[in-house]
């Protein structure tokens, strides 16, 4: 799937001007396209709006920035490019489920979203081949990326315990992931223990490969899980985060079991029963 010139130097403005306004027609204006083309172009390729895209990577800078300096959290609003406190406080605590001054007292590190920038060379790849396989020690720093976007900033998602539990689950060879040029395009992380995935996606560009459904039939064959249950968790319901996460994960038969709170953001348990 190629990423259109427009979406591609649509992302590439976003990211120089995020501590400045951008409005649309601004945007549409300096890149010469249609605002409505613009809009339906970048929708349809990244899988979320430009405005929830700037928005996203805005709060997610703004909550580093929380955690590593000690600015007021009014300039750190600012520069995010908020008007006031009180456009931040609101925004923060729709997407995060936290206020910023509760976050920055929780000094919980997580993974700050990446641009999608950083993967340029699948970006404008016509004809993506991809590899579907187990991972190894080499592929920990570009699974480490990978879930730097998946994960969009998530605030519960620890990027140092993840770093430990992934560095041993690719020992244990229960980590599935698919490449693509080298790069990694969806995970599968799997706990024998627990029969739980820990970490289960595949970057939105690549959603109409159905990548995710490929890990789930290797990982079903090369663990004889036929007619046993395995578990994940994922978004809950209308969560703002989701851009369609937990959609997927309902459409390869998974169901919902139960809500959560982890590390103190609400979850949902779901299962999925494997049939012979």
């Amino acid at each position: 799937m190629r990423i259109k010139a427009s979406v591609y130097s649509t992302i590439a403005y976003v990211e120089d001007h995020l501590s400045s306004p951008l409005f649309l027609e601004k945007i549409a204006e300096e890149l010469n396209y249609s605002k409505f083309y613009l809009l339906s172009e970048f929708s349809r390729s990244m899988r979320v709006t430009l405005y929830d895209y700037i928005k996203r990577r805005r709060l997610s800078k703004a909550s580093k920035e929380l955690l590593v300096s000690d600015k007021k959290i009014i300039d750190i609003a600012v520069a995010a490019g908020y008007q006031s406190q009180q456009s931040f406080h609101k925004a923060f605590l729709s997407f995060y489920k936290t206020t910023p001054k509760r976050f920055r007292l929780s000094k919980q590190e997580f993974f700050i979203q990446s641009s999608f920038l950083d993967y340029g060379q699948l970006l404008n790849d016509p004809a993506p081949l991809f590899h579907c396989r187990l991972a190894i020690k080499s592929d920990i720093v570009g699974i480490l990326h990978f879930m730097k976007q998946v994960r969009g900033g998530f605030p519960y998602w620890n990027e140092a315990c993840f770093s430990s539990e992934l560095e041993r689950a690719v020992t244990n060879q229960s980590v599935t992931i698919v490449t693509c040029k080298n790069a990694c395009a969806a995970v599968l992380l799997y706990n024998r223990k627990t029969r739980h995935i820990d970490g289960f996606a595949a970057l939105p560009i690549f959603w109409d490969y159905f990548l995710e459904k490929q890990m789930l039939e290797q990982l079903i064959q090369r663990e004889n899980l036929q007619g046993k249950k395995i578990t994940t968790t994922t978004f809950r319901s209308k969560d703002k985060l989701d851009i369609g996460f937990r959609l997927r994960l309902k459409r390869l038969g998974f169901t919902p079991q139960e809500t959560l709170r982890e590390f103190g953001y609400p979850t949902e348990k779901m299962l999925l029963t494997i049939h012979n």
